[in-house]
């Protein structure tokens, strides 16, 4: 073992290659080895020895989060999901939101992946944000119950929204149309 840490010491291994040596090593002998390596060369090569160490646990962790992963997602996709706080929640919405029509059209934005019902209200999904505003628009045509969806959606300039990409606001972008004619297609297609 001498014979090895003066090799180390003279520059003959890097440190990856210390490091897959002593991964070879069993348990008592690498203790061993780590209390010989006294020599300042040995001394200098420590942090590049534990930067491997470290990079390799990370790699291993890595692996065995993704294989965990694969293995819990085709049981979650079964149904065999354990009850927890990710379920979907159920669509409730205030008082002030709350008509036949817009529970139709939220839930129809909830199946099209739109936005989700969240602890708190509802979270927009969809980008741009303005998205959210045109969506509010059409649900509430009359009155549109403003400060209540501001609470609801976590959006407090949700009126600008509103009035930025309503039905009646003439659109000449091209992105704009798009992401309308998506909703249009989608939820408010009656």
């Amino acid at each position: 073992m001498n014979e090895y840490v003066k090799a180390i010491a003279q520059g003959k291994y890097s440190a990856g290659e210390v490091f897959e040596r002593l991964q070879a090593w069993p348990i008592d002998a690498r203790s061993e080895f780590i209390e010989n390596m006294k020599a300042a060369a040995i001394v200098e090569a420590l942090p590049d020895i534990r930067r491997e160490l470290a990079t390799h646990e990370a790699r291993r962790l890595f692996e065995v989060a993704k294989r965990l992963e694969a293995e819990l997602l085709p049981a979650a996709d079964e149904g065999n999901q354990p009850p927890t706080s990710q379920e979907p929640r159920a669509l409730e919405l205030p008082s002030e939101l709350d008509t036949e029509q817009a529970r139709k059209y939220f839930a129809r934005a909830i199946a099209a992946g739109y936005m989700k019902v969240t602890a708190t209200g509802g979270k927009w999904l969809m980008k741009p944000d303005k998205s959210l505003g045109y969506f509010c628009g059409k649900v509430y045509k009359e009155s549109k119950p403003q400060t209540a969806l501001a609470r609801y959606f976590h959006v407090p300039n949700i009126g600008a929204l509103i009035t930025q990409t309503g039905p009646g606001y003439e659109v000449t972008r091209a992105d704009a149309k798009r992401w309308r004619a998506k909703i249009d297609k989608e939820i408010f297609f009656d």
